[in-house]
């Protein structure tokens, strides 16, 4: 094939999948490429023995002849279609666990890194979105690996036949054999420049494709029709799918010329050996029984200059195969770790001169932050939008990584613990959690908890038991309404529900909690409210809040204002305003806006 690198991935890959499948399945495909054969050796010995028989009459010797070439052939046609169902069965079976397998391969390469950088990568997420082809598009992994076995059983039962036809005249053979080669490789070659060039416009496709999901996902539903943006999102879908497509289709077209001349090609190398066989036959040099299994061998031979459906699903569907492989075995985990202990009273937290530049941008979010949390106490940190409070989360989380600096705990660089079991000691609900289609028992506990009396522990503090309690399964209950007996939540449950993630995680022993504008969707009363419970929950646990409504702000042990990436102020509520800084003059200007609203408002920011 013309990209055969490709190819011999997926088959070293294969034995990886199921040694046994790929050893009965070689041994079908042996058959699948030998009974044919024989059928043809087999058909012209007896057509060649039927004129002696008729020439000298049936004796005991031309009825043997005739007898055993008519029962071998008979036993070839019916052995081989005996057997294919069964080909058929282990193919499929294969062709589904390497579907599986390949999920697994691109589900490891997405969760493996122990940050979420690689996500953001242009050319990663082109590759990851060529890897989620995979069973999609009609050219799946089973119907990739049968084209694939089906091709192998074509050049092999060719290569067979042009080396029958190489007994009798081997320049016959030598012609047929480099026409059609040269024939198929041109077919060939169209088909896989057309699907490198579908794989070279991934990234107008992903475009396309998102386009697509805003007209048939509920996410983006409301606006759409609100600001009249149908038509719109509809010709944006068009425009970057016919932008990707145009090149693959101009390409297609400009090899029509290609596929003639090979067509051409192929023809005169099949009717040359023609020609020469019956003139061969014509003037005895070969009997009746040689031409009809030299024909015969030159019909098979034929099938090298053809490209079936067989090709077609093999260029296809190794697109995402490859991008699949290509995923497998990136980003390792650390190879050693020092274990994570729960913290102590001496165990503060503190950022150390750390600096930070997401990818792609020019501008740090960090800039030299020095910053400490001390163990079990409660800190808060306010700013303005981009200030860099949500980025020093993601770097103790490990999310990412800092670009100069370190994040310690005790004194140990966090980098040196294993991820994983860093990430236990913390509970971490940032302002956009996910709102998982789930059970409720799931979106609470992260099935790390089962339902009893710790969920119904973590959901009381939150304040959403009595809304759990009213769910038609309690527990149990899907949160969509696309699933049978689902239901949706209003933004504030759903709030109440994070936040009683995040309790969930300290009860199963976590030392630091950290809520990122965990109360955005309720209002002042009900944060207050809440705060205070989440306060008593987490009493003696290393709190850190980031929010923007200073009535939970001064509740918290101390306060910290970040300003271009760094410390600005800090200190307790009382002791900020009496400084009359940045944070007084935050908390004046919101105070200023609570007093503006109607009467019966919430009164302290």
């Amino acid at each position: 094939m013309s990209h055969p690198w490709p190819v011999l991935s997926l088959v070293r890959e294969l034995p990886e999948v199921s040694g046994k499948l790929c050893a009965a399945i070689g041994l079908t495909t042996t058959l699948g490429v030998v009974l044919p054969i024989g059928f043809l050796v087999s058909t012209g010995v007896l057509v060649g023995a039927v004129p002696a028989a008729l020439d000298e009459g049936l004796d005991a010797s031309a009825d043997g002849r005739i007898v055993a070439a008519l029962t071998a052939a008979g036993a070839c046609v019916a052995v081989h279609q005996g057997l294919r169902p069964l080909h058929q069965a282990l193919v499929s079976d294969l062709g589904t666990r390497l579907e599986n397998h390949l999920r697994d391969l691109v589900i490891g390469a997405s969760l493996r890194p122990a940050g979420i950088g690689h996500l953001e990568e242009r050319s990663r997420l082109d590759r990851l979105e060529a890897a989620r082809g995979v069973a999609s598009g009609g050219f799946t992994p089973e119907v990739t690996v049968d084209g694939l076995v089906n091709v192998t059983i074509r050049y092999a039962s060719a290569a067979i036949a042009i080396a029958l036809l190489a007994t009798g005249a081997w320049w016959v053979a030598a012609v047929l054999a480099a026409t059609q080669l040269w024939a198929g490789r041109q077919v060939r070659r169209h088909f896989f420049t057309s699907a490198a060039l579908v794989t070279g416009e991934i990234p107008t496709l992903r475009r396309a494709g998102y386009f697509a999901d805003l007209a048939l996902t509920p996410v983006a539903a409301k606006e759409v029709r609100l600001f009249g943006l149908a038509s719109w999102v509809g010709e944006r879908f068009r425009h970057n799918w016919l932008a990707a497509m145009e090149g693959v289709w101009r390409a297609r077209r400009g090899g029509h010329r290609r596929l003639a001349g090979a067509a051409v090609v192929a023809s005169a190398g099949k009717l040359l050996a023609y020609l020469v066989l019956g003139r061969a036959a014509a003037r005895g040099d070969i009997s009746v029984g040689a031409l009809a299994a030299y024909v015969q061998a030159v019909v098979v031979a034929s099938s090298l200059a053809t490209a079936t459906g067989d090709d077609l699903c093999v260029a296809n569907g190794m697109g995402s195969i490859t991008a699949a492989l290509q995923l497998a075995g990136h980003d390792p985990m650390p190879a050693t770790a020092r274990p994570c202990r729960s913290l102590d009273a001496a165990d503060g937290i503190r950022f150390e001169d750390v600096w930070f530049t997401y990818p792609g941008a020019d501008t740090p979010v960090l800039a030299g932050l020095d910053l400490e949390v001390p163990a079990g106490r409660s800190i808060a940190i306010v700013g303005a939008n981009g200030a860099g409070k949500t980025t020093l989360v993601k770097l103790l989380a490990r999310l990412y990584e800092p670009d100069a600096g370190r994040i310690t705990v005790g004194g140990t660089d966090i980098r040196e613990f294993d991820p994983r079991a860093w990430r236990d000691r913390l509970a971490v609900i940032f302002q956009d959690f996910v709102h998982y289609e789930l059970p409720v028992a799931d979106n609470v506990g992260l099935g790390r908890v089962p339902p009893g009396p710790a969920l119904e522990r973590a959901a009381r503090q939150a304040g959403v038991l009595d809304v759990v309690e009213r769910l038609p399964n309690r527990w149990h209950t899907d949160l969509s309404p696309q699933y049978p007996g689902g239901v949706d939540l209003s933004g504030g449950e759903w709030q109440r529900i994070a936040l009683a993630r995040a309790l969930a995680a300290l009860g199963r022993g976590a030392d630091v909690l950290v809520l990122d504008e965990p109360t955005a969707n309720l209002d002042v009363r009900a944060e207050v409210e809440i705060f205070d419970r989440i306060l008593e929950a987490a009493a003696g646990t290393t709190t850190i809040l980031i929010s923007h409504r200073f009535s939970t702000v001064r509740r918290a042990d101390r306060i910290v204002v970040l300003e271009a990436g760094r410390v600005a102020e800090a200190g307790d509520h009382d002791q900020l305003m009496a400084a009359n800084g940045s944070y007084a003059g935050m908390f004046h200007l919101q105070a200023a806006r609570f007093a503006g609203d109607a009467a019966g408002g919430a009164g302290d920011p």
